[in-house]
C-alpha cells in the first residue's frame, strides 16, 4: 500500500523531503488537497495531501479527573474534626484515627 511506503521512507529518512509523484485522482475523501504552486513551467502544479481523519484525541472532550490530593484536601474541609478530639485521648490515637480514615 502507497501509505505504507511512504511511511517506511519518512522512518528511514528522518531529515529529508519525500516528494511523492504520481497520479492521485482518487483520493477517496481520505485527503483534503490542498493546491500549491506549479513546478516552474511545468502544466503540473504540487498538491499538499492532508488527512482528513481526526484523531481520538481531538475527537473527544477531556475528561478531568479529580486528582489524589484533590480528594484528600476535600475530605479534610468537610470532616468533623471534633469527633477526632473527643474520642481520642493522646496525640498518638488523635494522629492515628486521622490517618486511618484519610486513608479510608
Amino acid at each position: 500500500m502507497l501509505a505504507n511506503q511512504i511511511l517506511c521512507v519518512e522512518r528511514t529518512n528522518l531529515d529529508s523531503l519525500v516528494i511523492v509523484l504520481g497520479d492521485f485522482n482518487k483520493v477517496n475523501n481520505a485527503y483534503l488537497a490542498v493546491p500549491c504552486a506549479a513546478l516552474g513551467h511545468s502544466n503540473h502544479v504540487m498538491v499538499h495531501l492532508i488527512p482528513t481523519y481526526k484523531q481520538k484525541l481531538k475527537l473527544s472532550k477531556p475528561v478531568v479527573r479529580t486528582s489524589e490530593l484533590q480528594r484528600i484536601f476535600r475530605h479534610a474541609w468537610t470532616a468533623d474534626w471534633d469527633v477526632f478530639r473527643s474520642t481520642t485521648s493522646s496525640l498518638d490515637e488523635s494522629t492515628e484515627a486521622v490517618m486511618s480514615n484519610i486513608s479510608f
